[in-house]
């Protein structure tokens, strides 16, 4: 009986669909969206599981313009918190600075996090770009070019913990396109 309806041509419309509807209801394509693919609630039980008296330490590493950042700002209001946000291509980091302002309980940090101290080159398609990443991608499928580059400066997460006598991460956000290991 299977045999008589997979397969056939004119149910391909129908299994396509079928298909994108059930990566949809997997959040696939939405895993940008963080208001949608479940880190803001997240947020919201972490900033409930957390002592009150004691101040959560979160690092948002890949902070972009900083929408994440902002909603980590907007969900731990009123609460003892410290934020660090790393960003490191320059313009993005300009836009994170006008999106975020720098406080006692925020840090905006022009670098990035890798496995050891360097310069390195990283790959972007456009000024404050949501897509850079520190290894040439081959976007060209969806019209995008990654022909603009920048030299940047990371840091190890030790390194910056130990020269800013941070003993400890409760929240770690990685988002660094494809350089996270």
């Amino acid at each position: 009986m299977l045999n008589l309806i997979f397969g056939k041509l004119v149910l391909q419309n129908l299994f396509r669909k079928l298909f994108y509807l059930s990566l949809k209801g997997m959040n696939y394509s939405s895993a940008s969206n963080y208001r949608q693919n479940g880190e803001r609630h997240l947020l919201k039980s972490l900033k409930n599981y957390f002592n009150k008296d004691k101040s959560v330490i979160i690092f948002d590493v890949g902070a972009n313009v900083g929408d994440y950042s902002n909603s980590v700002i907007e969900i731990f209001k009123g609460s003892l918190f410290q934020l660090t946000s790393f960003e490191p291509l320059n313009s993005t980091f300009e836009e994170l600075k006008n999106n975020i302002k720098s406080s006692e309980n925020i840090n905006l940090i022009n670098k990035g996090l890798s496995n050891k101290e360097d310069k390195l080159t990283i790959h972007f398609d456009k000024e404050a770009s949501k897509l850079t990443s520190l290894y040439p991608r081959k976007l060209d499928h969806v019209n995008i070019d990654f022909n603009l580059k920048e030299e940047i400066v990371v840091t190890t997460l030790d390194s910056y913990c130990t020269e800013n006598s941070i003993s400890r991460i409760d929240f770690l956000k990685i988002d660094v396109e494809g350089h996270e290991m």
